[in-house]
């Protein structure tokens, strides 16, 4: 093979785990670009000396390549998740044009295994000398044996097989990783969390998904399993934390309350949600950006505009209570708690502008039970 040849620092972002400071090609892996793509390996990723990576590849945080292993993102691409292991001798290589090959998180490929355009989701186990050919999927958590695939007609053990254009799952033919669905919901869990830290700093437009993935500590590739485009991650973070958001509000009733009171309560823990996750309420309101709803489709908004419904329908129901127990006058439950729901954003949204804080003259606070104690007076039968 020929000597490889110097390239630009900023070309290729390689850590120091993965490059050796000799001179020789022996002692240091070959990477090399192919059309003018050279690879992307994570700092915190090691390649071992003499270890191959050319063109269109990405090796996720911790991950390992070792040695005389040869990874060709010639005519496809090939993504490898975080803190997956690439035994000795793997190939890993793409069909033009059709098969591009993924290898998710905390994969473990074994030693002479060769993949082949194919899937190879999180927490799976490839057997040594495996051969995984094009379009073929390995499900989260399955293990293929050694020098064995499953064919078309089952798991084969005598001698090695081609898995081609199906899937394999976890089942009565294969083992299950432990633990896989608690490290899924982890990973999804650190995804969230980054997205939102993102959102938060840059907003929906801005946001960079390369950095909600390197936060996260997962491929960018990994990212996509879980949420197949910013809009649904965006959707995603809302909907966890208002999940969150109802069943703490929730846990704040008691039936041994008065209607009034717990329209009290329910208001008063919404104002103190805001003052402890400005973050989440900052992000929720950037829907209205009109510039952002351009970049969502209808289907997103729609589930937005659900996740709104679900907190007035709350106070609406406490509302419609209060009307049955003659605490509070006929009304339309609805568009009275729209309207406190619409007060309270509008006074937590003064927080916001300083001229808005300067028209209000009081304490955030204090205008938000003032404007709840002048909403439950009118309300109010007594």
């Amino acid at each position: 093979m020929a000597s490889a040849t110097s390239r630009p620092s900023s070309s290729i972002p390689i850590g120091t785990r993965g490059v050796t400071t000799s001179r020789s090609e022996g002692s240091r892996p070959i990477i090399r670009p192919f059309h003018g793509i050279w690879p992307k390996i994570h700092a915190s990723a090691w390649v071992a000396p003499g270890a191959v990576v050319v063109g269109d590849v990405e090796i996720g945080p911790d991950s390992s390549v070792w040695y005389a292993s040869v990874l060709r993102g010639d005519v496809h691409s090939i993504r490898i998740g975080a803190r997956s292991n690439l035994q000795d001798h793997c190939v890993v290589h793409v069909t033009r044009g059709r098969y591009r090959c993924e290898v998710g998180d905390e994969v473990t490929v074994g030693h002479r295994a060769t993949l082949h355009g194919c899937r190879v989701e999180d927490a799976a186990l490839i057997g040594i000398g495996s051969i995984v050919l094009d379009g073929a999927q390995i499900g989260e958590g399955a293990v293929v044996a050694a020098g064995a695939l499953r064919a078309r007609t089952g798991l084969r053990t005598t001698r090695p097989e081609t898995l081609r254009s199906t899937r394999l799952d976890c089942g009565p033919e294969v083992a299950s990783m432990p633990r896989r669905e608690e490290k899924k919901a982890e990973s999804r869990r650190r995804i969230l969390d980054s997205a939102r830290s993102v959102f938060f700093r840059d907003g929906f437009m801005a946001a960079n998904l390369d950095e909600v993935a390197d936060k996260a500590g997962v491929a960018k590739g990994t990212l996509y399993r879980y949420f197949e485009s910013k809009a649904e991650l965006y959707v995603a973070v809302l909907a966890h934390n208002g999940a969150i958001f109802e069943q703490k509000m929730r846990a704040t009733l008691s039936s041994n309350l008065s209607a009034v009171e717990q329209v009290r309560t329910t208001a008063r823990f919404y104002f103190a949600h805001y003052v402890e996750n400005r973050d989440y309420f900052q992000i929720f309101w950037a829907i209205e950006n009109q510039s952002v709803i351009g970049e969502l489709p209808s289907t997103v908004l729609d589930q937005v505009a659900r996740l709104w419904e679900q907190c007035i329908q709350i106070v609406a129901e406490l509302i419609e209570n209060g009307v049955k127990q003659g605490e509070f006058r006929d009304c339309d439950s609805w568009e009275v708690a729209h309207l406190l729901w619409t007060v309270a954003n509008g006074l937590i949204q003064t927080e916001h502008s300083e001229t808005r804080r300067r028209l209000r003259r009081t304490s955030l606070d204090q205008a938000f039970d003032d404007a709840l104690e002048l909403i439950l007076g009118g309300l109010s039968t007594h």
